[in-house]
């Protein structure tokens, strides 16, 4: 199912529904412009509406930082997944962070100083408990990246690629596991989730969301145990403007 208005009658109500959106790919484009624009103010006041509708439950489930989704967001100040799910900040404000033991910190480190070495134009993005390793698509070592990220982890850490970048993160790591934690939590518990996102390391979430009651919607691509599908970023917000309309 790809058509908006469909989709549209198919959300939940504000007050039933549990909303978990992915950024990049999803919110905005998934290049590095598209990072660089970040999000205008009008849709960061549409999603201000959305998440006062839905009483706090709508949550930011991405492999950015918690701190680079206040940033990107602010003024709003929205509960958060980061790292893959490894950094979590609660409607209530409670936060869960990874903390890695000197042994961890060590293979991060050489982690990054061998992709320095093997591959100097990639971009190293640092976060707390793990790191990124952003690359463009059309890269030709991206799969020789691939290997050397899963070969120094060496099962210490989760090797997720994705469309423009590597995820090294806590071996426990995925965006279902954080919805599952999300939808225990207050804000969340008892209502109908719904995850939004357009990468690989979304299909967890689509599968947890499923396994809660509720959907997965995929952007851009077709994704296992997704039944509903979007474009792009710009049909995502033309769904969601649609949706709080109508309440």
């Amino acid at each position: 199912m790809s058509d908006t208005a469909s989709l549209v009658a198919r959300l939940p109500p504000p007050d039933r529904i549990a909303l978990f959106l992915d950024v990049d790919g999803t919110l905005i484009g998934p290049t590095a412009a598209d990072r660089a624009r970040g999000i205008p103010r009008p849709r960061l006041d549409l999603l201000a509406r959305v998440q006062k509708a839905t009483a706090g439950a709508t949550v930011i489930l991405t492999g950015r930082s918690v701190d680079a989704v206040d940033a990107m967001f602010a003024p709003l100040h929205l509960p958060v997944a980061g790292l893959q799910g490894a950094d979590r900040r609660y409607p209530g404000g409670k936060r869960v962070m990874p903390v890695l033991t000197a042994e961890e910190r060590r293979i991060y480190e050489k982690i990054a100083e061998d992709v320095a070495l093997y591959f100097p134009h990639i971009e190293i993005e640092w976060k707390p408990g793990g790191m990124a390793l952003v690359f463009d698509p059309r890269d030709p070592a991206v799969g020789q990246l691939i290997a050397l990220a899963e070969d120094r982890a060496d099962g210490a850490f989760k090797v997720m690629p994705g469309r423009v970048a590597v995820d090294i993160v806590p071996r426990d790591t995925d965006k279902g596991r954080a919805l599952s934690l999300f939808m225990v939590d207050g804000a969340c518990a008892g209502r109908v989730p719904v995850h939004i996102g357009d990468d690989v390391p979304d299909e967890p979430a689509f599968v947890a969301a499923r396994n809660h009651g509720g959907f997965g919607v995929s952007v851009g691509r077709p994704a296992p145990c997704v039944d509903a599908r979007l474009p792009d970023h710009e049909a995502v917000w033309a769904v969601l403007s649609a949706w709080i309309a109508a309440y």
